[in-house]
């Protein structure tokens, strides 16, 4: 077979004497298409690739905007959840103190009662010396 194709070329050659020529330019034209295809989906492929990498860029840049954000926010809300805290203890505090009060506002009226029971002119006098007392 590939004998046949050289003695087919060398009549060829006999008979045009330009055809390797013309081959040649074939060839090499054929060639210079393929390069410059070549080279063009290469650089729609840099282009690609470029865009891409600017698109990722921008993702990194919006995600750490979105967890600078988010570590911001986390801190807001232990500090929101710190001042709640605060004032739950401050009220559970003002509502303990006013049941101590309470109960000892509650033993010392049931004292006077007892007094009031055991020394009704005791108590009546004290009353009206504080009376006196504050009036001056």
């Amino acid at each position: 077979m590939v004998y046949n194709w050289i003695y087919i070329r060398s009549l060829i050659v006999l008979i045009m004497p330009d055809f390797d020529k013309t081959f040649e330019n074939e060839v090499n034209s054929f060639k210079d298409k393929e390069i410059y295809q070549l080279k063009k989906n290469m650089a729609i492929k840099v282009e690609e690739i470029q865009a891409l990498y600017m698109e990722v860029k921008q993702q990194r840049k919006i995600n750490e905007q979105y967890q600078k954000l988010n570590g911001q926010l986390r801190l807001e809300i232990e500090e929101t959840k710190k001042k709640a805290d605060k004032l739950m203890i401050d009220k559970v505090t003002k509502y303990e103190n006013q049941t101590h009060s309470l109960k000892q506002q509650i033993k010392q009226l049931e004292k006077e009662a007892e007094e009031m029971l055991l020394y009704p002119w005791l108590y009546l006098a004290n009353q009206y010396i504080e009376n006196i007392i504050d009036l001056y």
